[in-house]
């Protein structure tokens, strides 16, 4: 008794998407990549932000420890 199953070949070749996919693709990825940069740069400004914050309030508390401690500064 020979049972044989049916075989898909395994595709070798990479099929090629039509240049108007092609133009999806790559402005649906461009448009990913704007809204990322936009949330970074958001990101980047509110960290920014932070540490001149807490570099303004370390001066503070340096001045402070130095008028504490009798140190010129």
């Amino acid at each position: 008794m020979n049972i044989k199953g049916k075989i898909l070949e395994f595709p070798t070749k990479k099929r090629m998407a039509s240049p108007l996919a092609q133009i999806n693709t790559l402005e649906y990825r461009l448009g990913e990549l704007e809204a990322e940069n936009a949330l970074c740069l958001r990101d980047k400004e509110f960290i920014n932000k932070c540490l001149s914050e807490n570099e303004a309030e370390m001066m503070g508390i340096i001045k402070e420890l130095a008028i504490l401690r009798r140190i010129d500064v």
